[in-house]
């Protein structure tokens, strides 16, 4: 008879860490939804560097003076996205960007139902996400896995 209340508290101590994992973008995607993304990138066969340019239409759900994409900054050994502008209808935005996180802080604050479309000027090596490499023919080749959460290495999203 003992055994069942053993069991429950080591199933709910099993499943708590799950209850914080799937908490993590609730509170972004209660502010913003992204309409519609376009990427124009730049690649070559003579360096793994990449130049891009996104174009980000985002509906905002609630007034928002600042919001957060995914995007994974330049590291030490080089690998990682150095965002080089933020524009909106060719003037420029406030951002910033730090680890896996780029803040853009529109001027005026965004309005509730009100849609606007940024511009992100970025370039760098991917680490992670967009697999550069030589297939085996010795072709150069770029191939995008961005499953489950991977995208973020070489695109600004919300991933």
């Amino acid at each position: 008879m003992h055994q069942y209340p053993t069991c429950s508290f080591i199933l709910l101590f099993l499943y708590l860490p799950f209850l914080g994992a799937a908490q993590l973008s609730i509170p972004r995607l209660a502010e913003l939804d992204v309409q519609h993304y376009t990427f124009q990138l730049e690649l070559s066969d003579e360096t793994d560097q990449i130049s891009a340019l996104a174009s980000i239409r985002i509906k905002y759900l609630k007034p928002v003076s600042s919001f957060t994409l995914d995007l994974v900054e330049q590291g030490p050994d080089g690998k990682g996205m150095k965002v080089l502008s933020v524009t909106e209808l060719d003037q420029p935005v406030d951002y910033s960007q730090e680890g896996e996180t780029l803040l853009i802080s529109p001027r005026p604050a965004a309005l509730a139902g009100e849609e606007r479309t940024y511009q992100i000027r970025y370039q760098g090596i991917p680490a992670d996400g967009l697999i550069i490499a030589r297939n085996k023919y010795g072709d150069r080749t770029f191939f995008g896995d961005n499953w489950p959460n991977r995208a973020h290495h070489w695109l600004p999203c919300v991933d």
